[in-house]
């Protein structure tokens, strides 16, 4: 049985994945950044706020942020996260940071850098 154990919890490793490139959000005035340092949403204007950083996991469809700046110190967020060809949506699932959720439930638009 230790090898059965063994393989299913490689085998949910593997579901977890990472998304990486640059995303902009002409509706919430931002970029989101997601590659394997984390997450950065950078903000556009004279009246900008400071970037929100931290780190994120996706699992199947559904991408969990943990913020590590501003007042969303250490809390998560989860959003449904749906695929345009790489245009991405995010709808949120469950984030008690109204900062974070008011700037990341729209629609993205992928960034050719």
């Amino acid at each position: 049985t230790q090898k059965s154990e063994s393989k299913s919890e490689s085998e949910s490793k593997s579901e977890s994945k990472t998304l990486s490139g640059s995303w902009l959000s002409s509706e919430q005035g931002a970029s989101l950044t997601l590659d394997e340092y984390g997450y950065r949403i950078d903000f556009f204007g004279v009246d900008a706020s400071k970037p929100m950083t931290g780190n994120y996991s996706i699992e199947n469809n559904l991408i969990v942020f943990t913020s590590d700046s501003n007042e969303c110190d250490g809390i998560e967020g989860t959003y449904r996260i749906t695929f345009y060809k790489k245009d991405i949506s995010l709808i949120c699932k469950d984030d008690k940071c109204s900062s974070r959720r008011n700037v990341l439930e729209a629609d993205w638009e992928w960034l050719e850098l």
